[in-house]
């Protein structure tokens, strides 16, 4: 499981829960990445989402994710900053939620 790889990277995000799953060969889905309340702007996802995305160009690998309204997420917000990581909107689905997909560049962080 290449995600396996990646979980071990992160497991020093003490701060920052990441979920993560094998959706076929080369394509993991980020399931969710969540920041305690308290913890919140201070740049914990934004510090996840570098490690994945840095890991995710150095082994080739193309992410997935929904920017969900799920544990009182802003989507708004969400899709800003998944933009900014490289994610691009794929499916807008009925509950207003997206999904989104991000393939490596090539250049690692």
């Amino acid at each position: 499981m290449p995600a396996e790889e990646l979980r071990r990277e992160l497991a020093s995000l003490s701060s920052t829960t990441v979920h993560l799953s094998d959706v076929e060969a080369g394509v993991v889905n980020i399931d969710l990445i969540s920041v305690p309340a308290e913890l919140r702007g201070r740049g914990c996802a934004t510090d996840a989402l570098t490690r994945i995305t840095g890991w995710a160009d150095r082994t080739g690998t193309t992410l997935t994710l929904t920017a969900t309204y799920s544990l009182g997420s802003n989507v708004k917000r969400l899709l800003g900053l998944y933009k900014r990581h490289g994610f691009t909107p794929t499916v807008l689905l009925p509950t207003r939620e997206v999904q989104m997909r991000r393939t490596p560049t090539g250049e690692t962080p």
